[in-house]
């Protein structure tokens, strides 16, 4: 089990995620951004991906923030949303992101969600302020069918219909599944 969190160093004020073993060993710094700050940096639901909060401030003190998503190792950071106000990313499944969007003013701040796909949708009703969205383990998100379970499905024709009904499901797995046995 890894833990991913946000710190500065003493030599820096920028905020950098590091990752860390559960028992705090193994501690490493994986952003080495120059110019902006990471932070909330939250885990997909397969660990292979980390979102982030990319926060940039300008010589005027202004600041724009964008989800970034990246490998869990750290490299192939890429951003996620255009901003300026985006923050708070949380994962229902490794397809899509939930996440809040401020106004410039900080009046306003809704829920949207981003497919890793591009698509885009707003969730929450306009005109208040909504923020830190969290699904639901047993929400009505369809499972991502992770890489691993692709590839077998992709070799074992069996598994393959049975893997493929479960990832198109909302709601629990199936009673089928070793979560069901160890009742």
């Amino acid at each position: 089990m890894q833990i991913v969190f946000a710190g500065a160093p003493s030599s820096t004020s920028s905020y950098q995620l590091w990752s860390m073993n559960a028992d705090g060993s193994g501690q490493q710094q994986i952003t080495h951004l120059s110019g902006s700050s990471a932070s909330q940096p939250a885990f997909s639901p397969s660990g292979a991906e980390i979102a982030f909060t990319d926060i940039v401030t300008d010589t005027a003190g202004a600041t724009t923030s964008r989800i970034y998503t990246m490998n869990a190792d750290g490299s192939a950071p890429a951003p996620l949303t255009a901003g300026p106000g985006d923050g708070y990313s949380s994962w229902p499944n490794d397809m899509q992101i939930l996440f809040a969007r401020a106004t410039p003013d900080g009046k306003i701040s809704l829920v949207f969600r981003k497919k890793l796909s591009g698509e885009e949708s707003q969730l929450s009703p306009a005109g208040a302020f909504y923020t830190e969205p969290q699904p639901s383990a047993d929400g009505p998100w369809p499972p991502a069918m992770s890489e691993r379970r692709r590839r077998i499905a992709a070799s074992a024709p069996l598994r393959s219909e049975r893997l493929g009904q479960w990832a198109t499901r909302t709601g629990p797995p199936p009673a089928t599944t070793r979560t069901a046995r160890r009742r």
